[in-house]
């Protein structure tokens, strides 16, 4: 394994071995094999670990397990958790949210610490793994390129994501891990099948060992036989980089209009996830992009944070203006007054006594909750994907994506947009609408008047 790994590093001259990175280790045994070989070859590494506190002391047990395997290393430690995270246990996707903390809080490991890489442990398991699931969800021959090996964290900029194990199968970790006596913890929670991933990988293991090996063997040549012929028939003369910072990216017209319309999307979606890797890669985003590439010069449109605009022979790509860097969470006593500053402006609130003829709604800065449907801490966050709540005067739920379609939200607006959660359940869509069971009624007796100053 310490072959393939020193292979990848090479092959890879973007990755400086001799200079710090940063190690995700979740305390599962892939991640513990990865942070130790990267130290025995050697390479200057940190360890980095996020306790979400989804499983309670088995995640507590999880964080004490990487503590003191950086320890035994002596190597730089560092762990998000508790109130810095401001955990979400409402109805938007974990998942999301989960990665969105974690990759913030990378970047600024990052750059308090001159780190210019963040690795993680997927594996070769892991690579086919995505190749099934991107084709179940009808990604096409894209889908089969799987993860690449190096790409930004996110939006084009640094530092890098590189995962060095893409062709290290999951037996050799096994057998590094055997041979080192090395200690891992098991997440429960992989083996709950109502997840995609975890349900394939369970079928999977119905598989003998031998034939298992044959079929990753198999699917990594399909993957590198589909990426070659991705750089040489589709890409062919265009430059597709990693895109630095504030740079943008031009297609041709002409060479979209000469592609197959497949063949066209397939370069559009991997144009797109170079400067965003998590920018939506559908079909229909593709088609919009082609369809861009017919009309008339200035035309644009917004793809998650990329925009892009036809100008003249060419379609270009760049980031949106993101202004500061999506934050952490903000975790609020509601029993206190108090004074939250960031990129969305000023959030203050205070407790106050009330008479119920003072009226509902506020208007777009201030907003009147009842307390005692308020439960500690409020959490203070960027609306996600799958977020819902009852907007005032309504009885059944609705997304906050589609609240905000409906307000004629312009498409590079929503992103900014914050939510204050309580207990799971949104209570005011900030600066639009206030969730429903948290009004103010005959019987409220106290209320926390928030007033909300928008950079």
């Amino acid at each position: 394994m310490i072959d393939h790994l020193s292979s990848s590093i090479r092959q890879n001259t973007r990755f400086d071995p001799t200079a710090p990175c940063l190690v995700a280790v979740s305390g599962g045994m892939d991640s513990v094999v990865l942070a130790h070989a990267l130290h025995a070859l050697p390479i200057p590494i940190h360890i980095a670990h996020v306790n979400y506190g989804k499983r309670g002391a088995a995640s507590d047990a999880d964080a004490g397990l990487v503590r003191s395997f950086a320890e035994s290393l002596a190597v730089p430690y560092h762990e998000l958790s508790g109130a810095s995270l401001g955990v979400r246990k409402g109805n938007g996707c974990f998942q999301a949210w989960a990665r969105d903390v974690r990759y913030q809080w990378f970047l600024e490991l990052c750059a308090e610490f001159g780190l210019s890489t963040v690795l993680t442990a997927h594996h070769a398991n892991d690579q086919i793994e995505t190749m099934l699931l991107n084709l179940i969800r009808g990604s096409g021959l894209a889908g089969l390129m799987g993860m690449p090996v190096v790409r930004r964290l996110r939006w084009g900029k640094d530092p890098l994501l590189f995962r060095p194990l893409l062709s290290v199968s999951h037996a050799a970790i096994e057998a590094y891990a055997a041979q080192f006596n090395l200690l891992w913890r098991e997440d429960q929670s992989n083996k709950d099948q109502r997840y995609a991933r975890n349900a394939l990988r369970h079928e999977l293991k119905e598989m003998d060992s031998k034939s298992f090996d044959e079929f990753v063997e198999a699917g990594l040549a399909v993957q590198q036989r589909i990426k070659t012929f991705y750089e040489r028939e589709i890409v062919g003369d265009e430059e597709l980089p990693l895109v630095p910072q504030g740079s943008s990216k031009q297609l041709p017209v002409s060479k979209l209009n000469e592609l197959p319309s497949w063949a066209g999307g397939w370069l559009v979606l991997d144009t797109i996830a170079r400067l965003d890797p998590n920018a939506p890669r559908r079909r229909s985003v593709a088609n919009r992009v082609l369809k861009l590439a017919g009309s008339e010069t200035g035309k644009s449109l917004h793809i998650g944070s990329v925009v892009a605009w036809k100008e003249r022979q060419h379609v270009v790509f760049k980031l949106a203006d993101l202004g500061p860097e999506v934050e952490l969470a903000h975790s609020i006593n509601i029993q206190n007054a108090f004074e939250v500053t960031g990129s969305f402006g000023i959030l203050t609130g205070e407790i106050e006594s009330t008479a119920y003829g003072e009226g509902l709604d506020k208007g777009r800065y201030e907003a009147l909750l009842d307390v005692n449907k308020l439960m500690s801490p409020i959490i203070l966050r960027r609306w996600t994907e799958g977020d819902r709540f009852v907007p005032l005067g309504l009885k059944g739920s609705q997304k906050v994506k589609s609240f905000l379609t409906n307000e004629k939200i312009p498409s590079h607006q929503k992103k900014d947009v914050y939510v204050l959660e309580s207990a799971g359940k949104i209570a005011w869509v900030v600066g639009h609408r206030i969730g429903d069971g948290f009004k103010v009624t005959p019987s409220t007796t106290e209320i926390a008047h928030l007033r909300w100053s928008p950079n």
